[in-house]
């Protein structure tokens, strides 16, 4: 991991933490370097015209690590309200990768495939592979033009039960393959098995692990920076 400002980059050495499905897939870690673009204080960056220059030109340019130049990758959704992205080395194969992982339509626009790709950065912890006909297909209620369950389909009790610490939720905020969203316990629903709507779906993909990021509980809340 390094921190980036205008005067120093400061690396540190690894550490342990939550992978994401995109790291699981990569044939070695070291890879990839997570860089944080810093005040000369190692706190929170102000958007100056000179600083924002700076990060473009490390993000287009690159970063040399001895005789490793590591390139902009991509960033989970939370990373980038923290300023923080993925480089990798730019030897590594990284379309094949990402093949691995889902079809991302890279005719759209360029900020809804960067979002789509996100999803590979965020940290989950993998549960099982889910055989594909314990993935139940089912409508989103729709009302006047209103969907109601944008996002959140439904998980038997046990399967719960094999989320270990998670096991006593109610609701658990997942990925599977090109799905997205929330999975609330649902005791109608017998064997392992998940329930996923359209609205829940991103993106095409054969990965079928049940990838949880976390369990419901409370946070606070927080202003977008982007809608201010």
């Amino acid at each position: 991991r390094s921190s980036c400002t205008r005067e120093v980059i400061l690396f540190q050495p690894p550490s342990l933490g939550k992978s994401c499905r995109f790291f699981r897939k990569l044939a070695d870690p070291s890879h990839a370097l997570m860089a944080s673009f810093r005040n000369h204080d190692l706190h929170e960056f102000n958007y100056s015209a000179g600083f924002v220059g700076y990060v473009k030109c490390l993000l287009n340019d690159g970063l040399q690590v001895g005789a490793r130049n590591f390139v902009f990758l991509g960033y989970s959704q939370s990373q980038i309200r923290e300023h923080t992205c993925w480089l990798i080395w730019d030897k590594v194969d990284v379309c094949r990768t990402l093949c691995d992982i889902g079809a991302f339509d890279l005719s759209d626009h360029p900020a809804k495939v960067a979002a789509r790709m996100g999803h590979a950065f965020t940290s989950t912890c993998p549960v099982l592979a889910l055989p594909s006909q314990s993935i139940i297909q089912v409508p989103d209620i729709q009302r006047h033009g209103h969907v109601f369950t944008d996002g959140a389909g439904s998980i038997s009790s046990d399967l719960c039960k094999k989320c270990g610490k998670y096991e006593e939720a109610v609701a658990y905020q997942v990925r599977i393959g090109g799905y997205k969203g929330v999975l609330k316990l649902d005791l109608e629903l017998s064997g392992e098995c998940i329930e996923v709507k359209p609205s829940m779906k991103k993106f095409e993909s054969k990965d079928t692990t049940l990838e949880v990021i976390r369990p419901a509980t409370y946070m606070n809340g927080y202003l977008n920076r982007e809608l201010i």
